[in-house]
């Protein structure tokens, strides 16, 4: 190959190292970030953690939920995509090829890309792998998925994080009962 051609990417491509195109600290990240995760017995706690809260306590017991829930509530959102995905073949089947075709080009492939004499930058590839997944999924009519989805996501985190009494507030109406 000639060094001197301009449309060869002079930095080391990614794929010619699987390992380079993952982040080493991804794992370690999911599992410290599992280990935070509530119990979800705590999550799903009995009739007397839930009540109506008052209009002033709605905005304070939505953060402090949130933010005390949150990698269950991610929990959710996962499971809900999984759901998803299996209850519709097209996407399935659009997701596997997706997937697929993303692993080999930026993971599984150790030899660079070239047409003809011209060698495909990193940038390229990415673009072209981005425009093939839009296009795949645009035909497998994954907008309406996606809108279900995130309704039903946003829904179930609201619901769960409104109607949950926080353990500052439970405690304080345990020790002096309801105001």
């Amino acid at each position: 190959m000639n060094d001197s051609n301009p449309f060869t990417d002079p930095t080391p491509s990614p794929s010619s190292n699987p390992s380079a195109s993952l982040d080493p600290d991804f794992s370690q990240r999911v599992t410290t970030k599992m280990k935070s995760s509530r119990p979800w017995a705590e999550f799903f706690a009995g009739r007397t953690r839930y009540s109506i809260p008052k209009a002033k306590e709605v905005l304070p017991r939505l953060k402090e939920n949130i933010i005390y829930f949150q990698t269950n509530y991610v929990v959710i959102f996962l499971v809900l995509c999984v759901y998803c995905v299996l209850t519709s073949p097209l996407l399935f089947i659009s997701f596997v090829f997706v997937v697929a075709l993303w692993c080999y080009f930026m993971i599984w492939r150790t030899a660079p890309v070239t047409i003809g004499t011209y060698v495909v930058l990193e940038k390229h590839k990415t673009m072209f792998l981005s425009a093939v997944t839009v296009v795949v999924f645009y035909y497998s009519s994954v907008g309406p998925i996606l809108f279900w989805l995130l309704n039903a996501s946003v829904t179930i985190v609201l619901m769960h994080a409104i109607l949950y009494t926080p353990q500052s507030a439970y405690e304080l109406e345990l020790s002096f009962g309801s105001l």
